[in-house]
């Protein structure tokens, strides 16, 4: 399955979030979105989920501060905890 994806090319290419949005609304294009900017289609119903799990699909996360800063407390938990998300995943 992974080779099949490797090849494939979008027909639909843009740098705009509504727009993709809008062109999946009015279509049967389907497209990979944060859950959180399309709040609002899916509570309308405007726009759901199809469940697709991609093993070979990794996200990584990098986290930057000034060297000569100390991180907040509340910077030092979100890292522990996505660190702690992401190990569990």
């Amino acid at each position: 399955m992974q080779e099949r994806f490797a090849r494939w090319n979008p027909a639909i290419s843009t740098e705009s979030v509504t727009l993709m949005k809008e062109a999946v609304e009015h279509s049967d294009a389907v497209t990979v979105l944060s859950l959180h900017l399309a709040r609002k289609e899916l509570e309308t119903g405007t726009l759901r989920v199809i469940p697709v799990n991609l093993s070979w699909i990794a996200v990584q996360f990098a986290f930057m501060h000034l060297s000569h800063r100390t991180l907040s407390p509340l910077a030092e938990t979100l890292i522990e905890e996505t660190r702690a998300v992401c190990a569990a995943l």
